[in-house]
């Protein structure tokens, strides 16, 4: 099937399954993009390699800026602030922070704003402290700051710097203006001549010029499986859709807060791109494999929590990793494993268990009897998701591939579609991939 044809079956998809009873409650007014930034190819923009911080700031900063109502005389550019707590050693030491963006009101200043490269998080991490510190200098005092990489922007106020109050991509911009104008526009600031910090709500409306039924079809999108490793590169699955394809259908046939189905779910990437992108999402499908992965995909973990769950697996398995043949022979009979399975016709082997080598066995029954202790569960689904993508790597039918960078070979049955023992099997250490 060619990409013409699979964009339009997305088409057909989504603008079926669009349900408008699921609304957003913050509704933007009727502002159309190209009135912000004219006919700017997002999707070309995204994979552009010159894109970058400068490009941030004068093809989506400045343009944004503008149509909140800021002039030239609003926008202090690259303002140099001295650092009033350093000190190196017994001397103080000038050091100079420079935001992007100050945005002053009758001489005071309102908010700051921070351009970062496309590939640079703005939700969380060393970046938000940066701006933060911009903020919250003797010289600003700002209450909001807010960053922009291009493809998404984020606002958080100096009391609440854990999440942003307002998060979104710059390409659904018109469903959040509302909301971006009541918090960042000059008059949001100003009554009289006093500042109003107030949280503001934006009230709801509807969204007159957004028809389901008449949505455009999308130009040719640029397939980007692997730039993403929500899907791909966690765990092998068979017809795995590209998620920006399905990204780009989601966003362009339904609305923030909709909910999209899909009832032939499999590896979930509909569903984790509706959530991604601030839908809500159903997914279905009969393989009990894919409701797994996709439940243990979504479920809700602290990575700390998560990260110390591994390093106790970890470290466990190596105290008993069987090696020697007769500790592999006392594992396999002790942890159990498939056995008498049948496999389709066509395969090298009959069962399950000829697929693997006994040290595999062994390695794979202690390493899930570890992981079987946790006692929470989506800490224990996170890992047995790691579990299993790791069966795909650890057995016979592993072949080596000069394609793929990591872990450099592929199951036979992602390749041949069918239980192919490889000539000359990989035998990959199980900690360095799980």
């Amino acid at each position: 099937m060619n990409a013409a044809k699979i964009q339009h079956n997305f088409y057909l998809n989504f603008r079926s399954i669009a349900i408008q009873n699921f609304i957003y409650p913050d509704r933007g007014e009727n502002i159309k993009m190209q009135n912000i930034f004219g006919e700017l190819n997002f999707h070309s923009l995204k994979s552009n390699p010159d894109f970058k911080e400068d490009s941030v700031r004068e093809v989506i900063i400045l343009p944004i800026l503008k149509a909140l109502g800021y002039r030239e005389i609003n926008i202090v550019r690259s303002k140099t602030l001295q650092h009033p707590f350093l000190k190196i050693g017994s001397k103080k030491r000038p050091v100079n922070l420079i935001p992007d963006y100050v945005l002053k009101l009758e001489n005071k200043f309102a908010w700051v704003l921070d351009a970062k490269s496309p590939n640079q998080n703005i939700k969380s991490g060393e970046h938000i402290e940066q701006v933060y510190s911009y903020a919250i200098h003797p010289e600003i005092r700002t209450n909001y700051f807010a960053l922009c990489n291009g493809v998404e922007f984020s606002l958080f106020k100096t009391t609440e710097t854990d999440i942003p109050i307002l998060f979104f991509a710059i390409d659904e911009l018109e469903f959040y203006w509302e909301k971006l104008n009541q918090y960042l526009s000059p008059n949001s600031f100003q009554s009289g001549k006093n500042f109003s910090y107030e949280n503001t709500t934006a009230t709801v409306k509807p969204q007159g010029n957004f028809n389901y039924n008449t949505r455009p079809l999308l130009a040719d999108i640029p397939v980007t499986k692997r730039a993403a490793r929500r899907h791909f590169g966690v765990h092998g699955y068979f017809t795995k859709q590209a998620w920006n394809v399905v990204a780009e259908y989601i966003k362009n046939f339904s609305q923030p807060g909709d909910l999209i189905i899909d009832p032939f779910g499999g590896s979930g990437v509909t569903a984790i791109e509706a959530l991604m992108n601030n839908r809500k999402a159903i997914s279905i499908d009969i393989n009990p494999m894919a409701v797994f992965i996709v439940n243990s995909l979504i479920a809700p973990v602290d990575f700390n929590e998560l990260s110390a769950a591994f390093e106790r697996v970890k470290k466990e398995y190596q105290k008993q990793e069987p090696t020697t043949e007769t500790e592999i022979k006392k594992a396999l009979t002790k942890y159990p494993y498939p056995q008498g399975l049948k496999l389709p016709k066509g395969s090298d082997v009959e069962t399950v268990e000829q697929l693997f080598s006994n040290k595999h066995l062994a390695q794979l029954g202690l390493l899930k009897s570890i992981i079987q202790k946790e006692k929470d569960k989506n800490i224990k689904d996170s890992l047995m998701l790691m579990f299993s993508g790791l069966i795909t790597r650890l057995n016979l039918t592993y072949h080596t591939s000069n394609r793929l960078v990591r872990p450099g070979g592929n199951c036979s049955l992602f390749v041949y579609y069918r239980y192919r023992i490889a000539p000359k099997p990989l035998d990959l250490d199980i900690i360095k991939y799980f």
